[in-house]
């Protein structure tokens, strides 16, 4: 199997070293830093190439890896639909529903591969987590959180606009803020756990100098509950399960027990191991299992080699990439209008 990767930033590397542990070749790259682009080129044994049009036309490579920034995933992803490429594109899977709604049809029309990047959910202890909420339910009540660190966020020149009227460096690498950048992973993580919402309530906070959000919350309404998420940047370095500033969890309360995911930094799941508490009425007692230590990016990239080998079907797919998408959207139109926003969503 030979595979392609578009955008060579800091995201590109966990791509590769997935497809590396996997036994894969990386046939091709392509950045729109040629310099950048033609050195993780020679480090892999690839070949360069400046446009992704021309990469994803290769015929020899079966799938492609789009790493590049949130805002360019529309133009790239039903380019390499066209071309008849699996798929496995960094989270978010677009910058809005409507680009969403597009690649979900297009990778329908297609009949192709497709996966979003949302590696968490194959993190040993979300596998697990899902099984206990299915088993202790039914939900009543779901909190989230996703603090990451980031003394000194509300005085930084990343997210502020430039004088010159382009966009802030994270609004241009994401797309939008905290929301989008922390909170997708945890909204695509509850949405594996109990389905999608059917509304939802939100407020969003940033400097008045910042063209995107540093702290957002959201109730997401369901029919028996709600589930709120909070997703900020915080200046506390000791914090969080490990007590290293990472402060991210999920407490889903069902009528049978309770169920805590604390995960561990994406960019370091070496450090440690998610932790899973399992709280049981029938006994009232609580189990705290500490999983060893995963690295989601291998674990996604192993199954998505799987999927394009003709394995299990792709998932977090199209349709769970489109539903992240379109939370995020209808959130932002909630806060905006201060008004609550309907949510529908089918698979079908």
């Amino acid at each position: 199997m030979r595979v392609g990767i578009i955008g060579c930033g800091g995201i590109a590397r966990f791509h590769v070293a997935g497809y590396q542990a996997a036994g894969v070749e990386i046939a091709a790259v392509c950045d729109v830093d040629a310099d950048r682009g033609r050195q993780v080129a020679a480090g892999l044994g690839a070949e360069y190439v400046a446009d992704f049009r021309r990469l994803v036309k290769r015929p020899d490579l079966e799938a492609v890896s789009i790493c590049s920034p949130t805002p360019a995933h529309l133009e790239q992803c039903l380019a390499a639909i066209a071309a008849g490429k699996a798929v496995l594109c960094e989270k978010t899977m677009t910058g809005s529903a409507r680009e969403a709604e597009q690649v979900l049809a297009a990778a329908r029309e297609a009949g192709t591969i497709f996966q979003v990047a949302y590696m968490k959910r194959f993190l040993p202890a979300a596998v697990r987590a899902r099984e206990e909420v299915a088993r202790l339910g039914p939900v009543f009540s779901i909190q989230a959180r996703s603090f990451q660190p980031g003394r000194g966020i509300e005085d930084s020149d990343m997210w502020r606009p430039g004088a010159d009227g382009k966009p802030s460096w994270v609004k241009a690498m994401a797309g939008a803020g905290a929301l989008a950048t922390n909170g997708s992973h945890i909204i695509d993580l509850i949405h594996g756990l109990v389905g999608h919402p059917c509304g939802v309530c939100a407020t969003v906070h940033g400097p008045a100098d910042y063209d995107v959000e540093i702290d957002a919350h959201l109730l997401m309404e369901y029919p028996d509950f709600t589930a709120h998420l909070e997703a900020s940047f915080h200046p506390y370095l000791k914090t969080g399960a490990n007590r290293d500033g990472w402060d991210e969890w999920i407490q889903v309360n069902g009528r049978g027990g309770r169920v805590e995911l604390f995960t561990v930094q994406w960019n370091e799941p070496e450090k440690a191991g998610a932790i899973l508490r399992v709280y049981e009425v029938a006994t009232d007692a609580e189990t705290c299992y500490v999983f060893d230590r995963a690295n989601g990016f291998d674990l996604e990239v192993a199954a998505f080699v799987a999927s394009v080998s003709g394995g299990a079907a792709a998932s977090p797919d199209a349709f769970d990439g489109y539903a992240v998408d379109v939370i995020i959207d209808a959130a932002y139109q909630a806060a905006a209008s201060g008004c609550r926003q309907a949510i529908r969503l089918s698979r079908e």
